[in-house]
């Protein structure tokens, strides 16, 4: 897990994707606004990395774009001192619960040479 030096990099990693999906689904960031009930500064400012975002309202976001919650939120590298998580051991999940567990459970490679 992330600590707290790691926060404004994964909020610019936020941003950034936002940025494509937004792009992607053909709205600026004025029509993101208005369906948020947000400024365009506030969506400017979220895409740069400048504002956190809260859960409802990247529920909103996801919504407004047409994604899945997990298409907007950035993948972090997992540390060598994570406990390693085992979805058998955490009692009964659906399918898609159990997929994201062993998702997030999973190791990261790095890609070499970085």
């Amino acid at each position: 897990m992330a600590g707290m030096s790691d926060r404004n990099e994964i909020y610019r990693r936020f941003g950034r994707l936002l940025t494509r999906r937004r792009k992607k689904a053909g709205l600026t960031q004025e029509k993101l606004a208005t369906f948020l009930g947000l400024s365009r500064t506030s969506i400017a400012n979220i895409e740069r990395g400048r504002q956190p975002v809260q859960l409802h309202t990247l529920y909103s976001i996801a919504d407004a774009l047409d994604a899945e919650i997990l298409d907007l939120v950035p993948a972090l590298p997992r540390s060598d001192n994570a406990l390693p998580i085992d979805p058998g051991q955490v009692g009964d999940l659906n399918v898609k619960e159990e997929q994201f567990l062993r998702k997030i459970a999973s190791p990261v490679t790095k890609p070499k040479g970085r």
